[in-house]
């Protein structure tokens, strides 16, 4: 889930920004994102938002390397 902060008198609404959900890839054929959709240095699109990922927390890139060490 993706939460929006508040941020006083900003006129931008607050709250849940994107729910835990299945979410079509539109950059890849429409197919449901997979997890190696996610892997650091690589930029999702949802709900017609682009994210760039960035980093992960340490258990999420020990996952990765034992997944997908490439």
């Amino acid at each position: 889930m993706v939460y929006e902060p508040t941020v006083r008198n900003s006129g931008i609404p607050d709250g849940k920004f994107l729910e835990r959900k299945k979410y079509k890839n539109v950059l890849r054929s429409n197919e449901f994102f997979t997890p190696i959709d996610f892997c650091i240095g690589q930029t999702v699109k949802i709900n017609g938002y682009l994210y760039e990922l960035l980093d992960c927390d340490e258990f999420t890139q020990k996952w990765y390397l034992q997944h997908y060490q490439k």
